[in-house]
């Protein structure tokens, strides 16, 4: 059994690798100049970011599920760094996007990870759409004098 499940790991983890080869040779995925490095950051826009989803026909993410996913990044405006944000937190099925099945959302996930390794991405309007408030300079007392 447990040469069972390797083989089966090995073979998935083949797949993912000739999907993510297919698809930079295909689609010269992700848009960004040759300048643009690990530690670089990127703004996609809604628009971009729902081009990029067409190279997840590569890797099983195509028909009716991919057309629902492409109009959902438009329609509610998911730039790039919000689409990370939900592939990090596991909430793309949150989309409601009927035949979106969590075996698809992490192909996706995988997929965006690959093509996005070690870039920072921003909002779209140049805020970052998942930085974390600052702390309260009061420490939490509501202005007190501190004690």
């Amino acid at each position: 059994a447990s040469q069972l499940s390797s083989l089966s790991a090995g073979s998935a983890s083949g797949r993912h690798s000739a999907c993510a080869r297919l698809r930079a040779r295909a689609h010269q995925w992700p848009p960004r100049a040759p300048m643009a490095a690990a530690g670089d950051v990127l703004a996609l826009s809604p628009q971009e970011t729902s081009k990029w989803c067409v190279s997840l026909a590569l890797c099983g993410v195509r028909g009716r599920v991919l057309r629902e996913l492409q109009d959902q990044i438009l329609r509610q405006h998911i730039d790039g760094a919000t689409f990370d944000r939900m592939l990090r937190t596991n909430a793309l099925q949150d989309l409601a996007i009927e035949e979106l099945n969590p075996r698809l959302a992490l192909a996706i996930r995988r997929s965006w990870t690959t093509d996005f390794a070690g870039v920072r991405l921003v909002g779209y309007n140049g805020q970052e759409s998942y930085r974390q408030p600052p702390p309260p300079s009061d420490n939490g007392c509501g202005g007190c004098s501190g004690g």
